[in-house]
């Protein structure tokens, strides 16, 4: 029957569909089959197949479905038990179950975040969605995926929400399209809070009070305002959105106590986060107040805090009452009094104590306190007579007094005495010389009197009398006097001081008339004073003396030499010096005396060297001097010595050395005039070299040279010329000379390589710091190389192979001074030994063919590294690590490589070779072209086999064209009855395209194919093809040809889709001519009979047909994946059979069956497109018959190719030796064969207790 039509799904429920169709247009029924089949993972439920009477009433009603299960149904008609060939199919989802119950499990102001149950039974569902309104939210629908199987709770959250706003929020369950009915519920987000608590500070009592505050700042939704205390028993005030926001506290407050008051706004049953400010209430006022007098510019406050009052503080202030315009002084204390400080002195102050509770002030309590006056200071106290002393003193300007009491007493006798006044000044009368007195001064105000300012003072004492010089000296004073009458004096003080100096030095305590003055400085002048002490008060008279001390002589004479002066170093003496006295004159001439003063400086120190340079003397002469010392015009006792001044040289010194004399240096010289000098002789010294004795020559000695001989070569010499006088030595003439080093002995190479020489050689004599060796570089254009080294052997490594170097040793002495001096260099030549060659400079091709490569290659002579030997080139397929190689002499430049394979990628490597080895590796990588294929000879072409008249079978061979461009792949007919034209292109012309002519041009008559799979002969039938059916499928066919019409036939070779090459035409073939109008009038009575024979036939077998051999063009079949193994018979290049040598058998299922059969799968692929078309169905019987045919053929060969007996049966069946299509394994009959062959072949097909369990149980056995 026809199908049903016009299907209709209504989803229902998660468990109800309701389904509706309409009958087939035409054609009879009696019901309908259903079949409903779970499409989800998690749908556990079966295929169900239901049976639907035509009868029935509809729609029809599919129960007891998964919830959110995703169904295809097929609905087909069904008539006498037979559905139709065509079904309706479609697929719905239903509905998934509803998500248990939500709870907001975070709110804030902007935000919601909901937690839900999954449904239960949760059913089948993809996602949640969830949604918000009103939809403020920055996504107002989220869509949540399920986490986990069995599902759990789920959250969502939503942002950017109104405070305080109502949400109805709704979960649903998503299945692909399908909704469940949602969970819905309603809630608040946080209102936004009041602003500004503030108390109105008017309506503080001690036990009420008023507050206010503004509402959110921002937009927020709110119904009312709850205020209370921050108590547990405090009710709470409600203050409507729309009432003035202002709430009075007046019940159960105490007085001074702070109290929180808590404002929120509130939306439903949700409020918002507190906002909270403190009030005080004011505390009750302090008790018994009182104040005292302390000291000056204090006073002492106490009081009494009040119990009934809560207070954590006292503000006190207090304020002068005579003052004008101030508002005084504040302090906060904790305690209950305070010790008020810094007051002004002598005024009367008003004191207020405040009670304070957090800063909120109660009632003030008043009294009233005056200071003590601040305490006098005593000035000026002025002797008017030795008996009467003038006391004044000064009073603070910021205190106020009214009189001054004076009290004054006498120390030693305690005598006292007192008087009042308003003065600031008061006159003592009757005083003692010398006696001490206190003195006390003390201001009154208000009646309180200030503290006494104290001073003690004494009298002057009377001075000593008749102060004389007994005796004196260079160092020492002797003092005498007499004690003073009608006076108190302790003892008497001496001082003493330089006539110009300020500073006088006191003597300790003196207790007698008379004392000795030590240590003074000789020569200076001085003054000196002696009075009387009294209570540490000197007198005021005061006797005075000069007295002038006598000079030291000085100590001791130093000189320092010179020519023309000497310049003298006198030791300062101690004492006063004014100035130094020289008296000189030459020996010879004691008459003819000068005489040189000096000053002196007294700010030199005793023992200071004094510099004194007597000049204008003669070089070479003796002198006689006398030295004194001066101060205040007395002279010292003089100093005596003689001294002869130093000669002169004015000679011109040349020093004489040669590199060869490495071991002498000569002196020449001039004479030095004798106009102005005196002396004797010249004197030369080696000053550097103690050892060497010095020479002397006369002053009139006429040989100028002077020759030092001996001497260490390379050294550095001192030598200094004097002329001497009486044994005085002129300054010298210092020169400084190095002899030139000894050179090196004996060089010669310790070690020689092919990089590297290790040169050494014998140690110099004499004095060196080290060697230098040169050499020319052949790798930088011959650049000369500087090398030095310490020690008696160098290394030089990176040279050039096989190369001649030149090396030059020089001995260095005085490196890194300015007399650097080298020997006379020694020199020898060396050759490094032979290496490998270096890398070939240029390699590259200069000429490719598809089996054949010419290459070139270039090594410059800096590279070859000795005597090149020849030239190696190793190649090899990329990929494949088979090597091979062809060897070039070391002339050559190219080479060409031969048999190679076109189309496959080589990697070449050439090396040179020298006696040492091959050098480094040069590479170039070329991929061989492929050609088309060589034209065949002329006599080579396809021949006819026979004809009809629509077809031709011709015949061609593998060897009619050559892989030697490249490997033919497919081979193609082509066909033409008009031949003139050209053929020499890629896209001929289809069957198709030339039906219609009169004259069919040359055209292709099938598609590129490789025939020769085991064979080499091919016969090919043209025309044999029925083409209608295929016009829109493949492009060639091989349709019918022309009867009566004469063709040729050209056989095209391809070795890329692209490259290819025609044979010459064959002989002309002439088809048939069409004779059906006449056979059909003989035939038309045959026909009749004979298909009443077949009706007959068919209706007794089952089978339409019997086996037919169908010639159909073979497709490509290329030899990819196949793997090979040693035992193996050489293959074609396409593979259609594989025989195994029975001897070989066992190894060769061992290799196939390694890694789970993984061979077998891959040489099991290469049968899979064979018989395509073929009827199916003999998948057991095939193995039978695959069995049977080898055990036949191992009785009398000695191989087998079970491949080949499967691939000919696959030809006629494609299921043949296979278990399944739908398989995962459909190879397993294909291994059964294997299996059972090598059980036969050990001899093991009689026994039942074999180890190869397989082969009783078939894998590849499948029941019906």
């Amino acid at each position: 029957p026809d199908p049903p039509r016009d299907l209709q799904i209504d989803v229902a429920s998660g468990k109800l569909v309701h389904l509706d169709w309409q009958a087939p247009h035409s054609g009879r029924i009696s019901g309908y089959r259903l079949t409903v089949v779970p499409l989800s993972e998690q749908d556990e439920t079966v295929i169900k197949n239901i049976n639907i009477d035509a009868s029935e009433e509809f729609p029809f009603t599919l129960r007891d479905l998964t919830p959110g299960g995703s169904y295809e149904i097929q609905l087909q008609s069904v008539y006498q038990e037979k559905p139709s060939n065509l079904f309706l199919s479609a697929n719905f989802t239903t509905k998934p179950n509803t998500p248990g119950r939500f709870i907001v499990w975070f709110r804030n102001e902007t935000t919601l975040l909901v937690l839900w149950q999954p449904p239960y039974p949760a059913g089948i569902f993809d996602q949640y969605k969830v949604s918000i309104e009103p939809k403020d939210a920055q996504k107002s629908v989220l869509y949540v995926e399920k986490e986990s199987e069995p599902p759990g709770p789920a959250q969502a959250a939503f942002y950017g929400l109104v405070p305080g706003r109502a949400y109805n929020i709704s979960v649903q369950t998503v299945s692909h399209n399908q909704i469940s009915a949602p969970t819905e519920a309603q809630y608040r987000t946080v209102p936004l809070p009041p602003t500004n608590i503030t108390v109105i500070k008017e309506t503080v009592t001690s036990n009420s009070f008023d507050v206010t505050w503004l509402p959110p700042q921002s937009l927020s939704e709110f119904d009312r305002y709850q205020v209370s205390l921050g108590l547990r028993s405090s009710i709470p005030k409600v203050i409507t959105k729309d009432s003035p926001r202002i709430a009075h506290f007046s019940e159960n407050l105490y007085p001074g106590k702070t109290y929180e008051v808590v404002v929120k706004t509130v939306s439903g049953n949700v409020a918002s986060w507190p906002v909270s400010g403190n009030v005080t209430t004011r505390p009750l006022p302090v008790l018994n107040l009182t104040a005292t007098a302390g000291k000056t510019g204090e006073i002492n406050v106490q009081w009494v805090a009040n119990n009934n009052s809560v207070q954590d503080s006292y503000m006190v202030k207090y304020l002068d009452l005579e003052a004008f315009n101030s508002d005084g002084s504040v302090q906060v204390v904790q305690d209950t009094q305070v010790h008020l400080e810094n007051l002004l002195d002598g005024r009367n102050y008003t004191i207020t104590v405040i009670a304070m509770s957090k800063d909120v002030s109660g009632e003030e309590n008043i009294v009233y306190q005056p200071t003590r006056p601040a305490p006098p200071v005593i000035g000026v106290l002025e002797a008017i007579s030795g008996k009467k002393l003038n006391v004044s003193w000064k009073s603070d300007v910021t205190s106020r007094q009214d009189s001054y009491k004076v009290v004054w007493t006498r120390n030693d006798t305690k005598e006292k005495q007192e008087a009042v006044t308003r003065n600031n000044w008061l006159l003592l009368e009757n005083l003692y010389p010398g006696a001490g007195y206190e003195i006390k001064v003390s201001a009154i105000s208000f009646g309180l009197l200030s503290e006494p300012h104290f001073y003690h003072h004494t009298v002057y004492p009377l001075a000593p009398e008749s102060v004389q010089i007994a005796k004196a000296s260079n160092a020492t004073l002797i003092l005498t006097w007499t004690r003073p009458h009608d006076s108190l004096i302790d003892n008497y003080i001496v001082r003493y001081r330089p006539i110009n100096s300020s500073f006088w030095r006191e003597m300790v305590v003196v207790n007698a008339t008379s004392t000795e003055i030590r240590d003074l400085v000789a020569g200076e002048r001085y003054v000196v004073r002696v009075s009387t002490i009294s209570n540490k008060v000197e007198s005021v008279d005061i006797q005075e003396l000069e007295q002038t001390m006598y000079p030291n002589s000085i100590e001791s004479v130093s000189h320092i030499l010179g020519s023309y002066n000497i310049t003298f170093k006198l030791a300062t003496p101690s004492g006063r010096i004014d100035y130094y006295i020289i008296v000189y004159n030459t020996v010879r001439e004691p008459t003819q005396q000068n005489s040189k003063q000096v000053l002196a400086s007294n700010k030199t120190r005793v023992g200071e060297i004094v510099n004194v340079v007597i000049d204008g003397l003669t070089p070479g002469e003796l002198y006689s001097f006398r030295f004194y010392a001066v101060s205040h015009n007395l002279r010292s006792e003089g100093i005596g010595v003689q001294i002869r001044t130093m000669p002169v040289i004015n000679s011109v010194i040349n020093i004489v050395t040669d590199e060869h004399e490495t071991r002498t240096l000569g002196v020449k010289y001039t004479p030095t005039p004798r106009r102005n000098v005196v002396f004797d002789r010249y004197r030369f010294q080696l000053v550097s070299d103690p050892s060497i004795p010095a020479q002397e020559k006369l002053y009139n000695d006429t040989s100028r040279l002077v020759i030092f001989d001996h001497l260490v070569p390379g050294r550095l010499y001192n030598i200094s010329i004097w002329t001497v006088s009486g044994g005085v030595h002129s300054l010298p003439i210092i020169r400084e000379v190095r002899l030139y080093p000894e050179p090196v002995r004996s060089l010669s190479a310790l070690k020689t390589r092919d990089t590297e020489i290790t040169l050494v050689w014998e140690m110099p004599y004499g004095d060196k710091d080290g060697y230098e060796i040169t050499y020319l570089d052949p790798q930088t254009s011959n650049r000369l190389i500087r090398n030095k080294t310490f020690t008696e052997k160098i290394s030089f490594f990176g040279l050039k192979p096989h190369q001649n170097y030149s090396f030059e040793v020089t001995t260095i002495s005085g490196i890194g001074t300015g007399t650097v001096l080298r020997s006379s260099p020694v020199s020898q030549t060396f050759t490094t030994l032979e290496s490998i060659p270096g890398r070939v400079a240029i390699f590259n091709s200069i000429d490719v063919k598809p089996n054949e490569i010419t290459l070139q290659w270039a090594l410059p002579p800096s590279e070859q590294n000795g005597i090149l030997t020849g030239f190696k080139i190793s190649y090899y397929i990329k990929g494949n690590q088979v090597l091979k190689y062809q060897l070039f002499e070391p002339h050559d430049t190219q080479g060409t490589i031969y048999n190679l394979i076109p189309g496959k990628t080589y990697v070449f490597h050439i090396q040179a070779h020298t006696k040492v080895g091959p050098g480094h590796k040069a590479v170039w990588e070329e991929q061989m072209p492929i050609w088309p294929p060589p034209s065949p000879a002329e006599n080579v072409f396809a021949t006819e086999v026979s004809h009809t008249s629509t077809t031709i079978k011709i015949r061609f061979r593998k060897n009619y064209f050559s892989n030697v461009y490249g490997p033919v792949i497919a081979y193609s007919v082509i066909v033409s009855e008009d031949y003139s034209q050209d053929t020499n292109t890629l896209d001929l012309p289809s069957w198709y395209e030339v039906r219609k002519k009169s004259l069919w041009p040359p055209y292709q008559a099938t598609e590129p194919y490789y025939p020769f799979n085991g064979t080499v002969v091919e016969d090919f039938t043209i025309g044999n093809e029925e083409c209608a059916a295929n016009y829109n499928v493949r492009k060639y066919c091989n349709g019918p040809l022309k009867p009566g019409a004469t063709f040729k036939v050209k056989i095209r070779a391809f070795t890329t889709p692209e490259k290819f090459t025609d044979t010459v035409y064959s002989y002309s073939i002439t088809t048939d001519p069409d004779n059906t109008a006449l056979l059909l009038g003989i035939f038309l009575p045959l026909s009749f009979l004979l298909m009443l024979a077949m009706v007959v036939f068919l209706l007794r077998y089952k089978r339409v047909s019997p086996f037919r051999r169908i010639k159909k063009a073979p497709k490509t079949l290329h030899h990819i994946n196949g793997k090979e193994d040693t035992m193996s018979i050489s293959e074609s290049e396409l593979v259609t059979s594989r025989p195994i040598k029975l001897k070989d058998f066992s190894e060769h299922y061992r290799i196939m069956s390694a890694d789970s059969d993984f061979r077998f799968s891959e040489e099991f692929e290469l049968l899979k497109h064979v018989g395509r078309d073929k009827p199916a169905g003999v998948g057991r019987s095939g193995t039978f018959i695959a069995l049977d045919r080898i055990l036949q053929h191992i009785t009398k060969y000695d191989y087998v190719d079970i491949f080949g007996i499967v691939y000919e049966m696959r030809k006629e069946r494609v299921w043949m030796c296979n278990k399944s299509k739908y398989d995962l394994l459909p190879q397993q009959q294909y291994i059964c064969i294997h299996q059972c062959l090598l059980c036969v072949l050990e001899g093991k097909e009689d026994l039942l207790d074999s180890p190869r369990a397989e082969m009783h149980d078939n894998q590849g056995f499948e029941g019906d």
